[in-house]
């Protein structure tokens, strides 16, 4: 018997991972988790503390994860493109496109929205994206719920649980662990900001890695590195310097300009910046 293969387990996520209702009411009546969540206490539990362990790509040699986006649809491309710089922007890692066997392979074949992966011990060896062409149907912009389910997806094939012990749905009042558990924190929440009663924060779709996922993601791979996209003088909003999907929806909504990419949704989104003179 091989004892390696023995080792080998294969894991799914099914991520119906929250609504995409903006009319969702906040009730204000329902009991307070047990705390807030510290930003340690967030990111130790999107590492290790949903799956018992921890776990991602074994980037110690090389921090270049190959991914295959060849069985997306051109739209599908275009969100998973943006939602992989997403992670490359706070974290050291870099995807490189190829078109054969890939550490990450996506595809849209598959009704709803999941991620799968390979691992062996806590090193993952191949993951599994798979966003189904339905979830497009809405939108296909970078302010979309699509946008959204491909950066909690890649999440997902990077390493990162959900913030609470739930998949493929939950309600706040019996799921939550910690009372800061919604998107304005993560993009691994389950919970938009009208379904957590403790958030004061309006409805606003994800467009980045937010503050738990960034401090998670970074305990995994390292932060992102002077090359990086935000590495020197960057300016954020109106005017830009970023040349990625990010700099392009924040000269947006700066300036009130939309198009194909950004349709003028409210965003919720979390600067982290390597280096450099910034200016917002």
């Amino acid at each position: 018997m091989c004892t390696m293969c023995a080792q080998i387990s294969v894991i799914t996520e099914t991520c119906a991972f929250a609504s995409d209702d903006e009319a969702t009411v906040r009730t204000g009546s329902l009991s307070a988790p047990p705390e807030v969540g510290s930003l340690d206490q967030l990111a130790d539990f999107l590492v290790e503390g949903y799956w018992g362990n921890q776990q991602s790509f074994n980037t110690s040699t090389s921090n270049i994860i190959d991914v295959n986006l060849t069985g997306l649809a051109a739209a599908g491309q275009v969100l998973a493109r943006a939602a992989l710089e997403s992670w490359e922007m706070v974290a050291n890692i870099e995807f490189r496109e190829t078109s054969g066997i890939a550490d990450i392979t996506f595809q849209d074949s598959a009704a709803g929205a999941y991620a799968s992966f390979t691992r062996m011990g806590t090193d993952i060896l191949s993951a599994t994206v798979n966003v189904g062409a339905e979830r497009l149907e809405r939108g296909t912009s970078l302010d979309t719920y699509a946008f959204q389910t491909y950066i909690h997806e890649i999440g997902h094939a990077l390493g990162l649980g959900h913030m609470g012990f739930y998949d493929g749905g939950a309600q706040y009042d019996r799921d939550a662990l910690f009372r800061n558990d919604s998107w304005s924190v993560s993009v691994m929440s389950y919970f938009n900001q009208n379904e957590n009663p403790f958030d004061n924060a309006s409805y606003a779709r994800v467009s980045t890695a937010m503050i738990a996922d960034i401090a998670a993601i970074q305990a995994l791979y390292g932060a992102a590195s002077g090359g990086s996209a935000t590495s020197g003088n960057t300016v954020y909003g109106a005017g830009s310097t970023l040349d990625n999907y990010l700099g392009h929806m924040l000269r947006g909504i700066a300036t009130g300009q939309t198009d194909a990419l950004y349709t003028g949704n409210a965003m919720s989104y979390t600067i982290w910046d390597t280096d450099g003179i910034d200016t917002i």
